[in-house]
Order: C-alpha cells, then sequence, then structure tokens
C-alpha cells in the first residue's frame, strides 16, 4: 500500500476545510461529502466528487431544505439513495434521518419517503458509527453520545419502511463509548476498533458484529471481542476503519490522554488487519510525518483526527480532518 495525493482540478472548488463530516460512495461513481465542522461553524453543503470526470460539483437541488448544518454524523449508501442518521449542530445532538436521492438530488426526511411507516428519530447522539448490512436494504447503527452519557446500544434500520428495531445482545459486548470506527468485512461480520468512554478513557478493542444480516431472532446478534496477535494500533478515536480486499486498514485519530482533553496526539499511522494470517500489523512507511520540510511535497497524509475516508474499487479515497489546530481538506488515495 502506498499514498497519493489526490488533485481534481476539474469543475468547482473542492470541499472547504473541515472534520467530522461523511464522504460515502453511491452508485460506484461518485463521492458525496457532507457537513463537517470548521472552527465554530457547522457545514451544512453537499459536495459531490464525479469519479468518472474527476470533477467537484454542487447539486443545485441538494442545496435546497436537507439535514441543515451537522457533523459527526453517520452518511450510509443504500443503492442510489444517501442516509444521513444522527449527528450535532452546536451542543445539540440530532436523533433524526435524511435520505439524499442521487437520481434527483433531492434531499427528505425518511418518514416522508414513499413506504414510510416508521419514525424517521431515534434517540439522538453524535459520534456514532453505522455501516450497511451487505446488500440488504438495512443500516446497522452502534454507540455515540448523547450530550450526558455514551451510548452502547445497536439499532437496525430497514430503509424499505423506515423502521428502527433495537438489537438485544448476550454479553459480552462493546462497552459505551463515541468516536469509534465500524467496517464491514466479506465475511458478513461488521468490525468496530476504537473510540472513548466515559471519563475520557481511549479503547483499543476490536469487536466483530455478526447475525445482523440474517433472518432471525434479535437475540442472535452476537459480538465477539477479538484478540488478534501481531502490532496492534494504540488506543484512539476519530479514526477510519476501511476494507480493502483482503486488510482491513485504520488511519489516524486522536490519542494521549483524549480527544476531549487538552493535551492530545493526532495521528498518522497505518495499521491493517491481514484477514488470511489474522494479525495486525504496521505498514512500513506509516511512522509521523517528516514530509513537507525543506519545501518537499508530503509523501503522506500527516496526522489527523475526525476525517473521512470511503472505498472507492480497489482504493480508499482520505479527505480532511482536524490537526489538533487547524481543519484540512486536502485528499489522499491508498
Amino acid at each position: 500500500m502506498r499514498w497519493t495525493e489526490a488533485s481534481f482540478t476539474n469543475g468547482q472548488p473542492p470541499p472547504s476545510p473541515r472534520s467530522g463530516h461523511s464522504a460515502t460512495v453511491v452508485n460506484g461513481g461518485e463521492v458525496v461529502v457532507f457537513g463537517g465542522l470548521h472552527t465554530s461553524n457547522f457545514i451544512g453543503e453537499t459536495v459531490v466528487l464525479s469519479l468518472s470526470e474527476g470533477r467537484w460539483w454542487r447539486p443545485p437541488s441538494a442545496a435546497v431544505g436537507g439535514p441543515g448544518p451537522r457533523a459527526f454524523h453517520c452518511a450510509v449508501a443504500v443503492d442510489k439513495q444517501l442516509f444521513v442518521i444522527c449527528g450535532r449542530t452546536g451542543r445539540q445532538q440530532h436523533g433524526d434521518t435524511w435520505v439524499l436521492d442521487t437520481t434527483t438530488w433531492e434531499w427528505r426526511p425518511m418518514g416522508r419517503m414513499p413506504g414510510a411507516v416508521g419514525s424517521d428519530t431515534i434517540a439522538p447522539r453524535d459520534f456514532g458509527t453505522a455501516q450497511r448490512v451487505g446488500g440488504t436494504d438495512k443500516i446497522v447503527l452502534f454507540g455515540g453520545y448523547d450530550g450526558k452519557k455514551w451510548l452502547s446500544d445497536a439499532h437496525v434500520l430497514d430503509t424499505a419502511n423506515g423502521v428502527w428495531r433495537a438489537l438485544n445482545f448476550p454479553s459480552p459486548s462493546p462497552s459505551p463509548r463515541s468516536g469509534h470506527a465500524m467496517s464491514t468485512a466479506q465475511n458478513g461480520r461488521h468490525l468496530l476498533f476504537g473510540g472513548q468512554g466515559p471519563n475520557g478513557t481511549l479503547c483499543h478493542d476490536l469487536w466483530a458484529l455478526r447475525g445482523v444480516d440474517e433472518t432471525r431472532d434479535d437475540d442472535h446478534d452476537e459480538w465477539t471481542r477479538l484478540q488478534l496477535r501481531g502490532d496492534a494500533p494504540a488506543a484512539r478515536a476519530g479514526h477510519a476503519l476501511v476494507a480493502l480486499d483482503r486488510f482491513i486498514v485504520v488511519f489516524g485519530g486522536g490519542g494521549g490522554k483524549g480527544w476531549m482533553s487538552k493535551q492530545q496526539e493526532y495521528r498518522n499511522d497505518l495499521h491493517v488487519i491481514d484477514r488470511e494470517s489474522m494479525r495486525w500489523r504496521r505498514l512500513a512507511g506509516s511512522a509521523p510525518s517528516e514530509a513537507g520540510r525543506g519545501g518537499l511535497a508530503p509523501t503522506q497524509p500527516g496526522p489527523r483526527a475526525f476525517h473521512a475516508m470511503c472505498r472507492v474499487g480497489e482504493r480508499a479515497l482520505l479527505i480532511g480532518g482536524f490537526t489538533g489546530s487547524e481543519a484540512l481538506n486536502d485528499a489522499w488515495w491508498l
């Protein structure tokens, strides 16, 4: 694996510097960047990268209505629809779900979608994580922060009818946390790594959730803690977790004494789970970056947290993030 800085010079300007945004591949041909935070300003714009044309553009219809400015939300694509779930604006956590139709580029609350019979809300939260359940029309959501406490609940959204259902787990299961990351592995399991829990405690545990995509009773959904050998990442929050071929990639995040502490460490190390050997590996060349000194172009992304990273074919695309002092809008291919 190697990093290459991405440049998309055609079309409109790229997304402005931000963190806590989402970048989601829709229809295999477009990356939709939504929301985020820059200094104290929450962002509500929708920016689209056309992969075939290599250009950014802003659908005019997506600028009307929609979720409004927010960050630290979840965004999941199901076929031609993008679901934006929860998030935060200022100190207010959201529990709503919005749907972007990428054929018309119009936003609607989930409760107003054709066939919806349920509520478009769930318990408000930010810093949660969500993934599509295999090739189904369902989305699984786990954890987050509701403004008072950290959460360890999990819910599945049936996007066909807008109905949320809670999952019930036998112990053990992940502790309450936010700022964690989740990815879907090829074997149908959902992998969860890291995050921050109560009192700013950073996590470095790895969990697998299975059974969500099967038609059976809720009590068959099950978490398993995975204990892998090798060079595992340090505890962190605000990182990215992406499945690429036989690897599960972990990049970046905040460490040290936690991302809510004034004494933070921002990382740009790159670790993978090799699914053939079932071991952690730290990739060569992913040490803290010296790039940029002496006028040299960077050879890899600098340290950051709350960036967005999505799989595009056999590569991953990284966009933006927060360095501890500024928000970024650079883009990198892995």
